[in-house]
């Protein structure tokens, strides 16, 4: 028996550029993404970061705001999407954002996972979830919007 899907359903992943987390625009310490663990482009992404005392958002007691683990599931998502160069995904919206009341401390490493649900013209619809080591924390709904960026006046 073949276990090769059909050639409708079957995708070359190898045919689009592998994603980097350099990809993103955000740049230290708003990068809230540390490595990809496995990615499909605009399809799913797993990505990994691991919470240190110096991190964005990161209080004095070491803990995260939990406003900014949906800021790194939406990154997590722009690199799913892997919009190239020309363009950039922007959050447009947060849906069904659940989130535990412990809170992340600093110390910690938060596997998130993002996989896309809808393409809707310039939008796209992504369920995310943050899990650490025992068990998922936060989980949201997120719609990103792609722009091209506008060149800075010369």
């Amino acid at each position: 028996m073949n276990d090769r899907p059909p050639s409708a359903v079957r995708r070359d992943v190898r045919a689009a550029p592998r994603p980097d987390v350099r990809d993103l625009p955000h740049a230290y310490p708003l990068r809230l993404v540390d490595r990809i663990l496995m990615v499909e482009p605009s399809a799913w992404a797993v990505v990994v970061k691991t919470l240190g005392r110096d991190a964005a958002g990161v209080d004095a007691e070491g803990r995260l705001p939990s406003v900014w683990l949906c800021e790194m599931m939406a990154q997590a998502a722009g690199l799913a999407m892997s919009p190239g160069p020309d363009r950039v995904a922007v959050l447009a919206a947060v849906g069904r954002f659940r989130c535990r009341a412990r809170a992340v401390v600093a110390g910690e490493t938060l596997l998130v996972i993002v996989r896309v649900v809808r393409r809707l013209g310039a939008n796209v619809k992504v369920r995310a979830l943050v899990r650490r080591t025992d068990r998922v924390h936060a989980a949201a709904e997120l719609v990103l919007h792609f722009v091209t960026p506008s060149t800075p006046p010369a």
